[in-house]
C-alpha cells in the first residue's frame, strides 16, 4: 500500500533555530529547521482545511515555493514545495511529487527557499516569523556598505544602510508575488520624489520618512497623498522583495528612507500542531 504524503511542522514565531543562508543558484533565501513530520490527508475542495496527523486544521493560505533546497544527512537537493498557513499561526512545508532518489522525507533537515513560484506574498511575510520586514517592489535599489544593489539580488548577511545604527546585516530576504487590487494596490514612487534615485513600487502599508523632515517618525505612505510624484497603481499582481532585521530599522533605498514593519502577532486560542 502507497504511504501517505507527509510534510514538516513548525510552531509560530517558535522556531529552534532560524539560519539565513542562500540557496544555490539564487540570490534570496531563507533556511527552516523542520519540526516533526506527520502524515498528511488531502486538502478539502475548497483548501480551507488540511488533514494533519489524524486532524483537521482550518488553512489561512496555501502558496507553492520553488526551486528550494532540501537539506538531509545525505546532502541537499532541489525540489518544489508547497507551503500551508493556519489560522493559529503555525506552518507546513510539503515537498511536491515523489522526492529526490536517495531522500526519504521523513530524513529531511531543514528546508531553504527560495524565490516564489506562484506564492502569496502574505504567506511569505508569515515565513519571516519574528522578524522585523520591509517590502519593497523588484527593481528598487537599496543602499549596503558597498553601494547600491538590486533589491533582488541582496543576499542574508549583506549589511544594509540605516539611518540610526550605521550598516546592519540583513536576517531574510523572501521573494513573493501579491494582489495589486483594491486595498493591495501599490503606491508608484517617481525618480526624485522623495530623494530616491529612480522610481519604485512600494505596498500600501510602507512607512517613509518625510524628506523635508527627515528627524520625524515614519509616516504611512497615504498621508503624503496627494503628491504629484506618489500615485496609486494597481496590478493584477506584484513582484515583491521582503527583507526581514532582527531589530526594527529605517533603510536608506535610493535616497529615500523606508521604515520596518514589525512582524505579526499570532493569533491565540486555538491548538495547533504541535512542533515538541
Amino acid at each position: 500500500m502507497r504511504a501517505p504524503p507527509r510534510l514538516a511542522c513548525f510552531p509560530p514565531m517558535l522556531w529552534p533555530g532560524l539560519t539565513p543562508s542562500t540557496p544555490p543558484g539564487d540570490g534570496a533565501g531563507l533556511t527552516l529547521p523542520c519540526g516533526p513530520h506527520l502524515p498528511v490527508a488531502p486538502p478539502d475542495a475548497r483548501r480551507a482545511s488540511l488533514g494533519i496527523g489524524g486532524r483537521r486544521l482550518p488553512v489561512t493560505g496555501s502558496g507553492r515555493y520553488g526551486p528550494c533546497w532540501l537539506h538531509g544527512p545525505a546532502g541537499g537537493f532541489p525540489a518544489e514545495v508547497t507551503v500551508w498557513i493556519f489560522d493559529d499561526g503555525h506552518f507546513a512545508i510539503e515537498p511536491i511529487g515523489a522526492p529526490p532518489e536517495g531522500l526519504a522525507l521523513e530524513s529531511i533537515e531543514e528546508v531553504t527557499l527560495g524565490p516564489h513560484l506562484g506564492a502569496d506574498a502574505r504567506i511569505a511575510a508569515q515565513l519571516l516569523g519574528p522578524l522585523h520586514r520591509v517590502q519593497i517592489g523588484r527593481g528598487a535599489l537599496i543602499d549596503t556598505l558597498d553601494g547600491p544593489r538590486p533589491i533582488e539580488m541582496l543576499t542574508p548577511g549583506t549589511r544594509i544602510a540605516t539611518l540610526a545604527t550605521g550598516p546592519q546585516p540583513l536576517a531574510a530576504a523572501l521573494a513573493a508575488r501579491g494582489s495589486g487590487r483594491g486595498l493591495a494596490a501599490p503606491y508608484r514612487l517617481a525618480a526624485e520624489a522623495f530623494g530616491n534615485a529612480r522610481a519604485m513600487t512600494l505596498p500600501a502599508r510602507a512607512r517613509l520618512l518625510a524628506p523635508e523632515a527627515p528627524w520625524e517618525a515614519p509616516r504611512p505612505i497615504e498621508s503624503f497623498t496627494p503628491h504629484k510624484g506618489l500615485q496609486r497603481a494597481p496590478a493584477p499582481a506584484v513582484d515583491w522583495v521582503i527583507l526581514g532585521f532582527s531589530a526594527p530599522q529605517i533603510i536608506a533605498a535610493q535616497g529615500a528612507f523606508l521604515a520596518t514593519c514589525p512582524p505579526p502577532m499570532p493569533r491565540r486560542g486555538r491548538a495547533g500542531v504541535s512542533a515538541r
